[in-house]
């Protein structure tokens, strides 16, 4: 593994779209599984942004770079969780990704809209909305989007939490007041009726945004789903 170094890249070396989503396989399927959560995390990460880094310099867009993406996405989500009080580990960089990997299919979807199916993009975007909580400029999304219940309630959530913290930096203080907190129990009940997974994943990013503590039992949402199956999606 190597940092990309534009011109440093050899044709030749790049991986097609297929072979790209064989090294995640192998990364979330048979590593990943082959010991620890924390032992192979960073491995995973720096290649894993490898992976996204061969997509970006084809161009491509298609289904296997959003699947791909949306993989690494939860990757990232997960490790949010997962890492923290790790030896070296770095909250910020992990939320770098996220954010990356976010924006990236926040393109392919606003390119590729029609083109194929994609039923994870409103799962993405509602985890693009949070892990963006401090983020004040309007957004503006396709109405089979915004219109969805659940993405409603997630917005209004994050406004509210705009509104409690007076002053908001990238590293202030975010304050969760009395109707945020009312906000959110309505959010964590339209999440539990839509998907376990996905709820999990947001406990995760929310205890990134927020801290540790502010989710209870984090592991106790995952239940019986195994990091892979979350992951996969």
């Amino acid at each position: 593994y190597q940092r990309a170094a534009g011109d440093r890249v050899i044709p030749s070396d790049l991986r097609p779209p297929p072979i790209l989503k064989k090294t995640l396989d192998y990364f979330f399927h048979t590593l990943l599984p082959s010991a620890p959560f924390p032992a192979t995390a960073f491995f995973i990460r720096d290649r894993s942004r490898a992976v996204r880094n061969d997509f970006t310099i084809q161009y491509e867009t298609g289904p296997l770079a959003v699947e791909c993406h949306e993989r690494c996405a939860r990757f990232h989500a997960v490790s949010m969780h997962l890492m923290v009080g790790q030896v070296d580990f770095d909250l910020s960089m992990e939320v770098a990704g996220l954010k990356n990997t976010l924006q990236s299919l926040k393109e392919f979807y606003d390119d590729r809209q029609g083109d194929f199916p994609m039923p994870h993009e409103l799962e993405m975007h509602i985890y693009h909305r949070l892990i963006h909580i401090r983020d004040t400029k309007p957004e503006v999304l396709p109405q089979h989007n915004s219109s969805n219940p659940v993405f409603q309630l997630v917005t209004k959530f994050r406004s509210q939490v705009q509104v409690a913290s007076p002053v908001i930096t990238r590293k202030s203080e975010l304050k969760v007041d009395e109707k945020a907190m009312e906000v959110f129990r309505e959010m964590v009940v339209a999440l539990k009726e839509r998907s376990r997974r996905v709820m999990y994943l947001v406990a995760c990013i929310m205890e990134g945004v927020f801290g540790q503590g502010v989710v209870d039992a984090v592991e106790e949402i995952k239940g019986d789903l195994t990091i892979q199956d979350i992951i996969d999606g």
